[in-house]
């Protein structure tokens, strides 16, 4: 068996929970028994609460929902198999933080940064600001980082986005905690993602379509005292900070910015 990877989908298959389990688990074993490391996809799109049961089925990551399309919002009601970047990034991943860790992690579809609408799966297409926003969510949340644009064409702004190295660290990082959502802003927020080194990640998310003022409060992390704070778009470092920091966010939106203790 030559595969590395193997993404298993659920299609026509009896949407049980018993045979989701069945079904994946003795995938997992065949896998496991050719003696190969090779990487299992569940893709039953969350109908069954795959994050309950994936790891132990064998699967080394599990999607949590449907398809997602190429759009902010999406808002055709006849297709239930398509959700928009909005709902599954900010409200569908809420809660299955303590399901992932290394060795397993929570799915919520591919990246759709850089397909302008020109995408298989249908959407109007998002704008540079909304894909930012994809790509920093997604490595916040230690998802899975699958690019699904066509890479020999890339325009240079979406390689700058996919290859930022600064946020690819969250993403990567060795603990392999999930980040969370810690504060509510209007519908957006603040989210953090604890980091090995006792450093945090932290997103300010405008899902607004004008720009707001978000602000994160120490307190609100569980942390005192000074920290640097790092601004990991414009690559800056942004000085000390005591208690609190904040940011103007544009519409659909992120600033994205990594904690350090100060002194540390």
């Amino acid at each position: 068996m030559g595969c590395h990877y193997l993404k298993y989908d659920f299609c026509y298959a009896p949407d049980t929970r018993a045979f989701a389990v069945e079904h994946y688990t003795r995938m997992g074993r065949a896998l496991e028994a050719t003696g190969r490391p090779i990487v299992f996809s569940i893709c039953e799109w969350g109908h069954h609460n795959p994050w309950e049961w994936g790891r132990e089925a064998g699967g080394h990551l599990w999607r949590t929902t449907a398809d997602m399309s190429d759009s902010w919002e999406w808002t055709d009601p006849a297709i239930e198999w398509l959700n928009g970047l909005d709902s599954i990034g900010f409200d569908q991943q809420r809660g299955l933080e303590r399901f992932a860790g290394p060795g397993g992690w929570n799915d919520p579809d591919m990246l759709i940064v850089g397909l302008f609408g020109k995408g298989t799966v249908p959407g109007d297409g998002c704008t540079l600001e909304e894909y930012r926003t994809h790509f920093s969510l997604w490595c916040l949340l230690a998802a899975p980082l699958m690019a699904s644009c066509d890479l020999r064409a890339m325009p240079e702004e979406i390689r700058a986005i996919l290859t930022n190295r600064e946020l690819i660290a969250l993403n990567q990082d060795p603990l392999g905690r999930q980040g969370y959502r810690v504060r509510r802003y209007l519908k957006g927020g603040v989210w953090c993602k604890p980091l090995q080194n006792g450093d945090i990640g932290v997103g300010l998310f405008n899902r607004e379509g004008t720009e707001h003022e978000i602000k994160v409060h120490w307190s609100d992390l569980g942390i005192a005292g000074p920290y640097q704070v790092r601004d990991l778009w414009a690559h800056q470092d942004l000085g000390s900070f005591d208690e609190e920091f904040s940011a103007i966010v544009p519409p659909h939106g992120g600033v994205i910015v990594r904690l350090t203790p100060a002194g540390g």
